[in-house]
């Protein structure tokens, strides 16, 4: 499917519905709209490039975007998850500095691509902008520490239920998602992943479709993600042996900002 048609007169209307943009002058939005372009991106293709250095603000019209690493052994671990009206990677761009991940599409998505003299031009004319932006990173670190921390914590099925009323709650109840990208998502390995999504579908949860879930009842997914059931396998959990199955160094274990002590043999 290629990209939804966008009307620019509209949009000053829908990015003010984002938070990052509340209450700006709507003239000085028109202007920065003009002239930025929409970018369509199919899905698995690669946004921005790990190590790369920024070229341009991302901020997302539509669709899931995935910030992900790979480990020296090969392995992808996904880090967070961007969504409509978010800017992927806002500080690093801000200071040009190499992205630390790549972005890739797990969806179709439609991204607003703007230069980063106009952006950084349309923050000195509305400074309430820039304030917002600083605190994003913040935001981002602290959602990566208690991602890292939760993901310890936590058996498979709570990590999986967590994961799914997340997305749901942004996306909608249709998830575009494949076995395998909800489990990069969780952390955990394919076989166990689908099983659990197996016992959701046979608790009348979630309904599996060919490279889709569709969540049937939210409010049960969300019991189901605040009470883990804690009966699949204990190995699993990232915490500690199965974290040496995605990060095979203690230099990958500092990159995340956790102790090289945690790893242990499987």
């Amino acid at each position: 499917m290629g990209c939804e048609i966008w009307n620019k007169s509209n949009l000053p209307e829908l990015l003010q519905e984002f938070p990052i943009f509340y209450g700006v002058n709507q003239s000085d939005l028109r202007k920065l709209i003009n002239a930025a372009v929409v970018v369509h991106y199919a899905k698995r293709k690669v946004i921005v490039q790990e190590g790369k250095n920024p070229e341009a603000f991302y901020l997302i019209l539509k669709g899931m975007v995935k910030i992900s690493k790979i480990s020296p052994v090969g392995k992808e671990f996904i880090i967070y998850v961007r969504h409509k009206g978010e800017i992927i990677a806002p500080g690093l761009t801000i200071c040009r500095a190499p992205y630390f991940a790549s972005s890739v599409a797990l969806e179709d998505v439609d991204i607003l691509v703007f230069s980063i003299d106009d952006f950084l031009d349309f923050m000195s004319l509305n400074p309430i902008v820039r304030l917002r932006f600083d605190s994003l990173d913040i935001d981002i670190i602290r959602d990566m520490y208690e991602k890292l921390i939760y993901l310890a914590t936590n058996d498979v099925y709570h990590r999986l239920t967590n994961v799914l009323y997340s997305l749901s709650s942004k996306c909608g109840n249709i998830l575009s998602l494949t076995h395998q990208e909800i489990a990069e998502l969780t952390w955990a390995t394919l076989e166990t992943t689908t099983r659990a999504l197996i016992k959701l579908r046979n608790d009348d949860i979630i309904t599996l479709v060919r490279g889709k879930i569709i969540i049937k009842n939210p409010g049960k997914l969300r019991l189901c993600s605040e009470n883990s059931s804690g009966h699949f396998l204990p190995n699993d959990s990232i915490c500690p042996s199965n974290l040496n199955r995605y990060l095979n160094t203690p230099t990958d274990l500092k990159e995340l900002g956790c102790d090289s002590n945690i790893r242990q043999k499987v």
